[in-house]
């Protein structure tokens, strides 16, 4: 097993590649780059890959919980960002 991380770009929702299977761990500013990261643990040596669905929502914004899980939140630039990760999102590449 290993630890990836991945980028995650301030935008509403959008997808990201990961090893297959993968078990999120938590959710980072890397402030020495100015990026928010999202950590990950999945075997190294896998070959298939899924496509995971994050949303990112501001404090105080209204979104539609349904079939997602709070992963955490991070401060970036003096606002906060909550990331929530969408249910049955596996679609092996």
């Amino acid at each position: 097993m290993k630890v990836f991380k991945y980028e995650l770009k301030i935008v509403d929702e959008q997808a990201i590649a990961m090893a297959y299977p993968a078990t999120i761990l938590t959710v980072m500013p890397d402030v020495e780059n100015d990026r928010i990261m999202v950590y990950a643990l999945a075997d190294e040596d896998s070959a298939e890959f899924i496509s995971r669905n994050f949303v990112v929502v501001g404090t105080g914004h209204i979104f539609d919980v349904q079939d997602l899980y709070f992963v955490g939140s991070v401060r970036d630039d003096g606002l906060r960002w909550h990331i929530f990760c969408k249910f049955a999102t596996y679609e092996l590449t």
